[in-house]
């Protein structure tokens, strides 16, 4: 199953994860393609007229800021931190012994405290501003090329919970995702659609393809 969880620090109950993948293909929106860039300077094709809304440029900077600077904390203690959707970071290979459990245990509470997370993650609340954005997040997935079913309505989604809300990227995931592209891909798109919560959609290792 895709992973869902809130996105207030590095959880440790995501530390051992093996990698970051998922997987699918789309194909391309009609008429000629505009192009927009990740964090990670990939350009990537995008409908022609779709203007991103100015949340976005800022969850994007702020998720950028937020994992450098948890990756570069844990890298004091040793650990080599791996970007993940959502603005997440997780840790891959680290070895399951209870001295190295009590120094990630040790890296956890510091680097919480030192990193503050990203400015955008208020109160976790479904209401009419988060079905906003959740619209806009859909709308910039589908000028990126993906034809998304429609979303439900907002009395539907605002009662669903944190846990159940739809999210456009939970089409990228789970056994049988609708679309199946590589865990690159799917990094790139969330960066340039970036989730703005308050529900968000991590992938873990159960996520990769067979």
């Amino acid at each position: 199953m895709f992973g869902r969880r809130r996105h207030n620090c590095t959880c440790l109950a995501a530390i051992w994860l093996v990698s970051v993948l998922a997987a699918g293909c789309s194909s391309q929106p009609s008429g000629p393609p505009n192009t927009s860039a990740t964090s990670s300077g990939l350009v990537l094709p995008v409908a022609s007229g779709w203007v991103e809304p100015g949340w976005m440029a800022q969850v994007r900077q702020e998720n950028d800021a937020y994992q450098a600077a948890t990756i570069a904390c844990y890298a004091e203690y040793g650990f080599s931190g791996v970007r993940q959707m959502g603005g997440n970071v997780t840790f891959v290979n680290v070895p399951q012994d209870d001295g190295t459990q009590a120094l990630m245990t040790q890296a956890y509470n510091d680097c919480n405290l030192r990193v503050p997370r990203p400015a955008y993650i208020g109160d976790q609340v479904l209401d009419d501003a988060a079905y906003a954005r959740m619209l806009d997040l859909r709308d910039c997935v589908i000028a990126h090329g993906y034809a998304l079913p429609e979303p439900p309505t907002a009395p539907a989604w605002e009662e669903s919970g944190l846990f159940d809300a739809y999210n456009p990227y939970q089409f990228f995931t789970g056994s049988s995702p609708e679309f199946v592209i590589s865990g690159s891909d799917l990094l790139s798109l969330d960066a340039a659609c970036p989730q703005p919560g308050p529900n968000f959609i991590v992938v873990g290792s159960s996520d990769e393809p067979t």
